[in-house]
């Protein structure tokens, strides 16, 4: 299938693209998982890196296998699952060989307290450079959750830019290690990614590329971690993405929390919008009037990084005068009670 959007007919007001490739979702764990798998590929997604931080957490290869297992039964097999792991103090070389070999490619670094599900993270960076040394020999992937507890003057708006520090050691200190920063929030990030040599990306957000911190102070539901930032923050990521620069790519960072939860006095942080993923981004790339470039945002740049081959699945869309639910499994989805705009209509799976 080419690479290329096929825009049937602005007349006809249908949209064809390849199927997601959705480098960073949250699909939970138990009953709950089995529900939101199967909104996976009904949302246009048909690749997908699961994070790690469940309940338990996902520290071995045998574990992310069995959590495979289960979201492909629940899904029906529709879906690519890549698995991750994430990365704590038992983390070891050996584990590392092993996950490699059962093919489960991608190490989740979490500082420790940054964000939910945090609580296993790392504190001594520098300490795991021969855990990444080893994972740039076997050509595995270390994605990154790029903040700073909040200690001093480091507080949640500026806790992503001072990382940066560490970031760039990472980098001098483990030469060809694939990395990427997940849900890239900031000017300074976006600044500094473009200037990294190609084993290095970013993952974008549907949420990152609409809202500011406003939306997230009135709004419980937008709360998420790293906090959508200023105006001029919003601004870079908009222009990077539309610029295809080849760093960056999509990873909706889907994380369903239940509307008790949000709506408590320390609400989690996270945006589900993986119910709706092609919608969304259909309608925000159909707004800027750049839909000719979207299938290299969703689709090509990452499963390149990935290595991965082009998908041979096609979703259409159609423009929609239905909103948003309310309410999806007993979760707050994003943009809820808003137009979808656009809707998908048919798959086309081989």
């Amino acid at each position: 299938m080419p690479s290329t959007l096929n825009l049937v007919s602005s007349a006809t007001d249908v949209v064809t693209l390849p199927g997601f490739f959705d480098a960073h979702i949250h699909l939970r764990d138990g009953e709950f998982a089995d529900r939101l798998a199967f909104y996976v590929w009904y949302s246009g997604v048909d690749t997908c890196l699961v994070m790690p931080n469940t309940n338990p957490k996902i520290f071995r290869a045998v574990e992310a296998l069995k959590y495979k297992e289960q979201l492909e039964l629940a899904s029906g097999k529709n879906v690519n699952f890549l698995m991750s792991l994430y990365l704590h103090n038992e983390t070891s070389v050996d584990r590392l060989t092993v996950a490699n070999e059962y093919g489960v490619k991608n190490i989740k670094l979490y500082p420790n307290g940054v964000t939910t599900g945090s609580d296993s993270g790392i504190v001594d960076l520098e300490s795991f450079y021969p855990i990444f040394r080893k994972m740039a020999e076997l050509g595995m992937i270390l994605n990154i959750h790029c903040e700073m507890p909040t200690s001093g003057s480091t507080w949640i708006i500026n806790a992503e830019t001072m990382f940066i520090p560490k970031l760039e050691a990472i980098i001098e200190n483990c030469p060809g290690l694939k990395i990427i920063v997940e849900h890239v929030s900031s000017r300074a990030m976006i600044e500094f990614v473009k200037t990294c040599p190609a084993n290095v990306a970013a993952t974008v957000t549907i949420h990152h590329l609409e809202i500011i911190l406003d939306d997230c102070v009135q709004y419980t539901p937008n709360l998420c971690k790293p906090i959508p930032k200023g105006p001029e923050d919003l601004y870079a990521i908009r222009e990077v993405v539309f610029s295809e620069d080849p760093h960056f790519f999509f990873g909706s960072d889907s994380a369903p929390h239940k509307l008790k939860d949000k709506r408590s006095l320390q609400p989690p942080c996270g945006v589900f919008s993986g119910a709706h993923t092609a919608s969304h981004l259909v309608r925000i790339f159909a707004q800027a009037g750049k839909l000719d470039i979207l299938p290299g945002f969703i689709s090509t740049r990452g499963r390149k990084f990935y290595g991965l081959p082009e998908t041979q699945n096609q979703i259409q869309l159609i423009r929609t005068s239905e909103y948003i639910p309310e309410m999806i499994l007993g979760c707050i989805p994003y943009r809820a009670e808003q137009p979808m705009e656009w809707k998908i209509n048919s798959f086309s799976a081989t």
